[in-house]
């Protein structure tokens, strides 16, 4: 009965590592000169053509197009692409399971794959906290929007001029993406970090529900991803918060022992911190 536990808790953990990879790869690629021109649009490309033949031939959809870059997240397509990742990741987790036979490369996998959606949901809430002071998402209300009727706006339309009416609540919200983006991206304080995070992605998300903006996908994953990163944690959290026991952190350390090794990680680090 052990043995079967561990073995679903492993594959459960092997399909979750996959659908993240397929779902956030090619980042870090995008972030560097040409990255997208040479590489991420490609990449791109073969997942948007993966979805229109899931869509086609495996759900029956008709007139699906790939369109790249077309400023929503929430089309059809988006959405049979959950189902094609899902899909893929089911198929590629089998295999694994089934040619790897040292499981604890699973196990280091898995880790890997959490510090890789670590430095995706940082990064990406640092950019979406640093836009917020620069009047690129909720710019102040225009003389032409302050002299339409209330009827005239769609809801996210009304959203963004409510956000964008109070300064104060915009640099709040900045402040707290950009702490959370900035506590994610070191391993010390990756828990506050997802912690804050799962505060922070859950209110993007429940805005873009209620007032139908259509990122509703992405502002999901960046609460699912950031889920992930503090369950590893969620025993501790709860024998201190809920239980009044003696806790203590487990802090997974990954030992750097070749020196060019150090030297590459660190010098990663700090150019995607930098971007």
């Amino acid at each position: 009965m052990k043995n079967k536990s561990g073995f679903l808790n492993q594959s459960i953990k092997t399909f979750i590592g996959f659908y993240v990879l397929i779902y956030i790869f090619p980042f870090p690629v995008n972030h560097f000169p040409y990255g997208y021109m040479l590489i991420s649009q490609h990449i791109d490309s073969a997942k948007g053509s993966l979805s229109l033949f899931v869509g086609k031939y495996v759900l029956g959809f008709e007139n699906l197009e790939y369109v790249p870059l077309n400023g929503s997240g929430d089309t059809t397509l988006d959405y049979i692409s959950l189902v094609s990742y899902g899909l893929l990741a089911a198929l590629i987790s089998m295999a694994v399971l089934f040619l790897v036979r040292n499981k604890s490369r699973l196990d280091q996998f898995y880790h890997l794959i959490l510090i890789y959606a670590r430095y995706f949901v940082g990064l990406t809430l640092i950019s979406y906290g640093v836009i917020k002071f620069l009047q690129g998402q909720f710019p102040s209300p225009s003389y032409l929007a302050l002299e339409s009727t209330y009827g005239d706006f769609s809801p996210m339309g009304l959203a963004w001029r409510f956000f964008g009416y109070s300064d104060l609540y915009k640099g709040f919200m900045g402040v707290a993406e950009t702490m959370a983006g900035l506590l994610l991206l070191i391993r010390r304080t990756q828990l506050l970090g997802a912690l804050i995070s799962i505060t922070v992605t859950a209110n993007i998300f429940l805005v873009n529900l209620s007032f139908d903006v259509p990122v509703k996908l992405f502002s999901g994953h960046l609460l699912f991803f950031s889920l992930l990163i503090a369950l590893p944690y969620l025993r501790s959290l709860i024998d201190f918060f809920l239980l009044h026991k003696p806790s203590q952190l487990t802090s997974i350390v990954y030992p750097l022992t070749n020196k060019w090794k150090k030297i590459i990680y660190w010098g990663a680090k700090a150019y995607f911190v930098g971007l």
